[in-house]
């Protein structure tokens, strides 16, 4: 006695339904997962940016002019948690910072560099123009801090060392 399965009248001419699905589906989620991946990069890319921008124009409130270049230095080491990847970084950090030892009221820090978007998301990014020559694209961070805080500068005693001193004197 033979046993044999048969399919009933509905699941005739189904077999190999899924392969087709999984077919059509693995792409279409790959190329999702590389889209979102691409906001996630730029995004960190901006977060350590701007975290060397405020830790350099921190440094450069109390630095001299001669020390400009070592807060260059320092900016460009903690660029150093953008991995050395195209996708995040490629070429060089440009770094510029103004105001150190002057008597003005403002230091800043701009920093730029370039980065290789992901194959597919890149090629609608040369199609919108954000794309260089290169296939590179540019990403800037500009931070501008004030040297002395309004609180401070609008006070009674202003920014004299010695009033501040006699005042917490006087409250001793």
């Amino acid at each position: 006695m033979c046993w044999r399965f048969e399919a009933s009248a509905c699941f005739r001419g189904t077999r190999g339904q899924a392969t087709v699905e999984t077919a059509l589906l693995i792409p279409a989620l790959l190329l999702g997962l590389v889209i979102a991946a691409q906001p996630g990069i730029v995004l960190f890319d901006r977060v350590v940016m701007e975290a060397a921008a405020a830790e350099g124009c921190r440094a450069l409130e109390t630095a001299s002019a001669a020390d400009e270049g070592e807060v260059v230095e320092y900016v460009q080491r903690r660029l150093g948690a953008v991995p050395a990847v195209s996708a995040f970084h490629e070429g060089l950090w440009d770094v510029e910072v103004q105001g150190a030892g002057q008597s003005g009221q403002c230091v800043s820090v701009h920093i730029s560099h370039g980065y290789r978007p992901l194959p597919l998301v890149g090629q609608g990014m040369g199609l919108l123009g954000l794309v260089d020559g290169n296939g590179l694209v540019r990403q800037e961070v500009f931070r501008e801090m004030s040297v002395h805080d309004e609180w401070a500068l609008e006070s009674e005693f202003g920014l004299s060392c010695e009033s501040w001193i006699d005042r917490w004197e006087e409250k001793a």
